[in-house]
């Protein structure tokens, strides 16, 4: 599974981009940025679309780096996401286990135009799609 550190150096130097530059764009502490790039800080949404935003992100790609830093996190939920319902959060999950996949067994997960692409340990992959009819 991709790490958010790894994702924030690799971007910041193809941008060419030193660590207080970065802060700077993303309008957060240079302490903050360094400690993500080594792995002894963590952060949530408002703070990861700051610094995806300035990494040049935007649309999906924005997305997933937010999704990257919520699976690091304590609170792994988008702040819009928590106002549903347990039923509603937790359907996925479940519909997935029917299936016999566990969190344990998805190694990566990417969001794609026809659904969310899971990537297992065990090298195989599964699509998941929704359709929403509105009555």
């Amino acid at each position: 599974m991709k790490r958010l550190s790894t994702e924030i150096i690799t971007r910041r130097k193809t941008l060419r981009l030193k660590g207080k530059e970065l802060s700077k764009r993303a309008c957060v502490p240079e302490t903050l940025v360094s400690g993500l790039q080594n792995d002894s800080r963590k952060i949530g949404e408002i703070q990861a679309t700051r610094i995806g935003k300035a990494l040049g992100l935007s649309g999906n790609d924005l997305l997933e780096f937010v999704y990257l830093a919520l699976n690091e996190s304590k609170g792994r939920l988008l702040n819009s996401s928590k106002l549903y319902c347990a039923e509603i959060l937790n359907y996925l999950p479940n519909l997935i286990a029917i299936y016999g996949i566990t969190a344990e067994e998805i190694a990566d997960a990417a969001i794609l135009e026809e659904g969310i692409k899971l990537s297992l340990k065990s090298g195989s992959t599964a699509t998941v799609s929704a359709l929403v009819v509105l009555n």
